[in-house]
């Protein structure tokens, strides 16, 4: 359970009034349940394994299972599973959130990850909280933590100034203490590629 309360990108945290405040780590109940609309532009990996569609991710058993609504079925979806653990902060050592947030809070992380042909490779990223504003969302208003996130892999420089064929990856997304979740994010890829999450729906556990 300890682990599960130290997760870093999804999820889960008493209400934060903004500036001067702080969001603690989040705690789960089982029936907790979020509900995800997923849109990728000009992705060069196959369709199958693209994440557009819906999903859910539900809290049970003491743990996080992302599952696709029904009639979203499709052969790749269990090879994203990964992928949609990451853009949602699941992944406790690419640190997508760092409790207690606070506004100006900064830090970094160093992990590998997959690229295409199942290759891994050693990865930077920057990661800043650069406000706190309402966000509007298919869910509803939400106040959230706004946090932007650079990260470099593939060579030996890191940051903004790095080689040029490093790869860069650049996302913005917000956390919401109300939902305990990320209520958006945008992915943009150097090559052009985005993707876009936004919160449909949640609903606390009875």
């Amino acid at each position: 359970m300890k682990n599960l309360l130290l997760l870093s990108i999804l999820f889960f945290v008493l209400p934060a009034a903004g500036y001067g405040q702080e969001a603690a780590a989040p705690e789960y109940r089982d029936g907790d349940t979020w509900q995800y609309n997923a849109i990728e532009r000009d992705q060069i990996t196959t369709s199958t394994r693209a994440l557009n569609g819906d999903f859910k991710v539900v809290f049970k058993g003491g743990e996080v299972r992302i599952v696709p609504v029904a009639g979203q079925e499709k052969s790749g979806f269990k090879q994203s599973i990964g992928e949609m653990r990451r853009l949602l902060a699941v992944a406790r050592e690419e640190k997508y959130l760092e409790f207690p947030l606070s506004v100006n809070k900064k830090w970094s992380a160093e992990f590998k990850d997959e690229v295409r042909g199942g290759i891994h490779v050693e990865t930077h990223a920057e990661v800043q909280v650069s406000g706190y504003e309402e966000v509007d969302t298919a869910a509803g208003k939400f106040k959230a933590f706004k946090i932007e996130r650079y990260e470099t892999s593939g060579g030996s420089s890191k940051g903004r100034n790095a080689v040029s064929k490093v790869r860069r990856v650049e996302y913005t997304y917000y956390y919401s203490p109300d939902t305990r979740s990320v209520v958006k994010l945008h992915r943009l890829d150097a090559n052009g590629s985005a993707r876009d999450l936004e919160l449909t729906s949640y609903t606390p556990a009875k």
